[in-house]
C-alpha cells in the first residue's frame, strides 16, 4: 500500500469520525466517539513515540531527520488534543 493512500484512508476516517459524533443519532454519535478515542490513543501514542526518539538523540542530527520527528510531535500533539477533546464531548454530552 502506497503512502498517499494510507493518507487519504486517514483523512477518510477522521471525517467520517467528526461527522458522526456530530450527528444527531445516539448510535451514530457513539461509533464517532469510538472512533475519535482510538484516533486520540493512536496520536498519543505517535507523540510519545517521537518525543522519546528526540530525547535518545538529544534532540540534534546531521540531517534533516530531527526536523521530521520535531514536526510530528507538534502535528500528532495537535492531533491528539483534538480527538481527546471531541472524545470527551461525546462521552460528556448527556
Amino acid at each position: 500500500m502506497s503512502f498517499k493512500a494510507i493518507c487519504i484512508a486517514l483523512i477518510a476516517l477522521v471525517f467520517t469520525a467528526l461527522a458522526c459524533a456530530s450527528s444527531g443519532k445516539p448510535s451514530l454519535k457513539l461509533l464517532g466517539g469510538a472512533i475519535c478515542g482510538l484516533l486520540a490513543l493512536a496520536s498519543t501514542a505517535a507523540t510519545i513515540f517521537c518525543i522519546s526518539v528526540g530525547i535518545d538523540n538529544n534532540w540534534t542530527s546531521d540531517g534533516p531527520g530531527m526536523l521530521i520527528i520535531m514536526i510530528g510531535v507538534l502535528v500528532f500533539g495537535i492531533a491528539a488534543l483534538l480527538s481527546w477533546g471531541v472524545t470527551a464531548s461525546v462521552i460528556f454530552d448527556r
